[in-house]
């Protein structure tokens, strides 16, 4: 029986459009027809014929199959049975690449149980995958057959010897490896292997030799003594060692079998590490704990390897295992040197800034600690400070750190406190000092030559600072050109910080979906309670409530609010009046502003500095609105003593306008930030200020105020800010103007929102399509009721007939 027309013809037309599948067909369906189709119709097709010589090889039918049509993978014979997990992890991975980098490529199973393990294992990972993907794949299943054994009592001594050695190896060996390993000729060998495959105990493929079952390794290793069967096996080590591309597979045997002390297998460890270290990271980690394990006794390859490892676990959050590593290696010595190094990697693995501050003042203090690991306790500290916002101390203590990390030659711990020193001046309001010392930063720390993965945070300072003074677009290019740097590996952390900067740009650029997906994105990914309690964390929150604030996202307010009301922050702190005010806005937004009903009462709020200065207009405005004019006031008088400072520069002057003219009811005021906010690229600010500059010319009966503010409602209006429009639609209505909002026609999702409800669409539970997406599920459930607000509806059903309905 061949497939049904109407199928074969849904496959091809789907391939067409880019849309991958998995068709699982009848057994006794005939599979040719299938594939003759796919030839004529110009796709790369690849048939896997059931073979029982590749069953004993890791991915080995998929790899011949390959291989035949001019495509051949990285992927080195591997025996099937007994994979270590990560290796088979690994082979799929590879060998999903390689299908992946193909255009319009059909795979066709004619018997799938036939296969070895690992390809299953690969067709059953690409089955439930539901992404976008060239590859096809068209199965049958004729039932599992077992693969028939020979008889190893029936061995000579030459073929047994073989045999034990092919136990030993998880690779497939040539003749001539193997009379390496065994003292033996090439040709004796060779009639050994060829022997052993003919009474089926063994397979060949392209000359190489592995045994065909997990029975016989069992049996052959069982068998022999435990000193003799380590010989084998680190003998098979060395082999695969000298081997290309595969110093990480043979790490995984040298993880199992390695005993202390066993410098092959340290070695192999080690190079794998290396060879992994910003292309999975985490795999990374495990090798270079496991050379670690070998070490019995405290030397320098030892420490060496430490301090290669613990930069590896701070970048992937192994906090613990960091921690007994600095331990183990550095602290029963004593000295003050090693006690201040252990203190220093437990302060940059350190969650929090409060505790990583306590463990670098701790050992700030220790005396006799060398001036090179004193500047880089220094750049913890002083980050630490910065990040808390403790800005009397900063201001303190940073000259000395400075000239003590100069002193030191330490490029890198320089870089950082050269970076918190630029923070310092931009939280001064003395913005073009700050740019020029985080230029000065940014080339200090390209002269250390350390990789980025490590400058964190340090790193969103100089995006931040572009985006912020008067060049979104910028900002975000280098934004994007970080993330492409961390794109190879896992960096969550790093990455963390990127999105929310991410965020932060697309927000000043008037984006509002897409600094919601980038703010979404970058609190999820952090490894510590999402909320307010340092200026890092805030940067996500701060854009989740600014977009809320201008769409008017009610659902939103609650959740933002809950955030509030579960963060515990120190009392007196920077944190605790930051969190004040923003239970303001948000009692404005929720129209809870009466006495009775608000949550804090600004007038006992004192200014903040922020990260990004035009918040101060987002609070005057709402202060002004509700009447609070001694808290205007104060803001009105803050920007202006910024002025000076600043030398005048953009940014400082619009804000200090647009605050005096909303505040002290000033037109000319307004006019000028307007313009201001033109040239800083903020069009959501620059449409604040048009429309606060008509309100002000409407109150004093000039009747041209009400076309400013119409154009400003048709800016607003077109980048989604449905509040900000709101607002003015209602100001208008109170001097007897209306404006009839045009119909938006469909809602537009963001592209993260459309795979969701695809996904969602497709039947996906939330964990299911967290899994597919690499989101979490709280991530997944926070865009989904984003998508049933803007559509209107309240449910999986109503989602679905949404869908069809497109």
């Amino acid at each position: 029986m061949s497939v049904p027309d109407d199928a074969l013809n849904a496959l091809l037309r789907d391939l067409t459009d880019g849309r991958g599948r998995v068709l699982v067909v009848p057994p006794d369906d005939d599979l040719r027809p299938m594939a003759q189709a796919g030839r004529d119709a110009g796709l790369l097709v690849v048939d896997l014929l059931p073979d029982p010589q590749l069953r004993a090889f890791a991915l080995g039918p998929l790899i011949r199959g390959l291989r035949r049509v001019g495509h051949p993978p990285g992927v080195p014979l591997m025996g099937a049975a007994g994979l270590p997990v990560r290796t088979s992890r690994r082979l799929v991975r590879a060998i999903r690449r390689q299908v992946h980098e193909l255009d319009g490529v059909l795979l066709v199973a004619h018997d799938e149980e036939s296969l070895d393990a690992v390809t299953r294992q690969w067709l059953d990972t690409a089955a439930h995958a539901e992404d976008d993907s060239p590859a096809w794949i068209v199965r049958t299943s004729a039932g599992r057959s077992e693969l028939p054994s020979g008889h190893i009592e029936q061995l000579d001594s030459r073929e047994l010897l073989i045999a034990r050695l092919l136990a030993a190896s998880d690779f497939a060996l040539t003749a001539d490896e193997l009379a390496e390993l065994s003292d033996e000729t090439p040709r004796t060998c060779l009639s050994a292997a060829d022997a052993l495959s003919e009474c089926r105990i063994a397979a060949v493929h392209d000359g190489r030799y592995v045994l065909r079952n997990a029975y016989h390794r069992e049996v052959l290793n069982a068998e022999l003594p435990p000193s003799i069967r380590s010989a084998l096996e680190r003998g098979a080590l060395r082999l695969a060692r000298r081997r290309t591309g595969t110093t990480t597979l043979s790490a995984e045997r040298a993880m199992s079998s390695a005993r202390p002390r066993d410098s092959v297998a340290i070695s192999i460890l080690t190079e794998a590490m290396d060879e992994l270290v910003d292309v999975e990271p985490e795999a990374a980690a495990d090798y270079g704990n496991a050379a670690v394990a070998l070490f019995t006794d405290p030397d320098e390859q030892l420490t060496d390897l430490a301090w290669r490892l613990l930069p590896l676990l701070w970048q992937t959050s192994r906090v613990d295992e960091a921690r007994l590593l600095a331990k183990r290696v550095f602290a029963e010595s004593g000295r003050a040197e090693v006690e201040a190094q252990v203190l220093l990697w437990l302060a940059r693995l350190e969650g929090t800034p409060q505790r990583a501050l306590e463990l670098a003042t701790t050992a700030l203090a220790i005396p006799g600690v060398p001036l090179t690991i004193r500047a880089r306790l220094h750049g913890v500290r002083m980050r630490c400070l910065s990040t808390l916002g403790r800005v009397h101390d900063v201001d303190a203590q940073l000259p000395a750190a400075l000239a003590e990390a100069r002193a030191s030659g330490d490029d890198e711990a320089l870089s950082r406190l050269q970076t918190c020193d630029a923070i310092r001046h931009f939280y001064r309001g003395e913005y073009t000092r700050s740019a020029s010392l985080t230029a000065l930063a940014d080339a200090t720390w390209r002269r250390s030559g350390a990789p980025t993965a490590e400058w964190m945070p340090e790193m969103i300072w100089s995006p931040h600072l572009t985006t912020v003074l008067g060049d979104p677009d910028e900002g975000l290019r280098r934004v994007h050109g970080l993330l492409d740097d961390l794109a190879t590996a896992d960096q969550p952390l790093a990455t963390q910080f990127l999105h929310g900067e991410r965020a932060l740009a697309h927000l000043a650029l008037g984006h509002l979906d897409d600094a919601q997906d980038a703010a979404v994105l970058a609190a999820t990914q952090s490894q510590r309670e999402w909320g307010v309690h340092d200026r890092l964390q805030a940067i996500a929150f701060s854009v989740r409530l600014k977009v809320a604030l201008h769409q008017g996202a009610l659902a939103e307010f609650d959740e933002l609010r809950a955030v509030l009301d579960r963060s515990h922050v120190e009392a007196g702190s920077e944190a605790e009046g930051r969190r004040a005010w923003w239970y303001f806005l948000l009692d404005d937004a929720q129209g809870s502003i009466a006495p009775d009903r608000r949550s804090i009462d600004p007038d006992t709020l004192s200014p903040l500095p922020w990260l990004d200065p035009a918040d101060e207009v987002l609070i005057g405005r709402a202060l002004r609105i509700n009447g609070y004019e001694r808290a205007g006031q104060d803001l009105v008088d803050r920007a202006a003593a910024r002025l000076d400072g600043s030398g005048n520069h953009v940014l400082a002057v619009t804000v200090a306008d647009h605050l005096h003219g909303v505040v002290r009811v000033d037109a000319s005021s307004l006019e000028r930030a307007r313009h201001g906010w033109h040239l800083l690229g903020r069009p959501l600010l620059e449409a604040a200020a048009l429309s606060d500059h008509g309100a002000v010319l409407l109150g004093a009966g000039d009747t041209a105020g009400a076309a400013l503010m119409e154009e400003a409602h048709g800016r607003l209006t077109a980048l989604g800010a449905q509040r900000d429009a709101w607002r003015i639609r209602w100001h208008l209505g109170l001097h007897g103007h209306v404006i009839v909002p045009e119909r938006t026609g469909a809602p537009t999702l963001t592209p993260t929102e459309r795979r969701i409800v695809d996904s969602a669409a497709r039947g996906g539970s939330v964990r299911r399509i967290a899994s597919e997406l690499g989101l979490s599920p709280h991530t997944v459930t926070t865009h989904l009721r984003h998508v049933y607000t803007k559509l209107d509806i309240r449910s999986r059903k109503e989602l679905n007939e949404w869908v069809r309905a497109r």
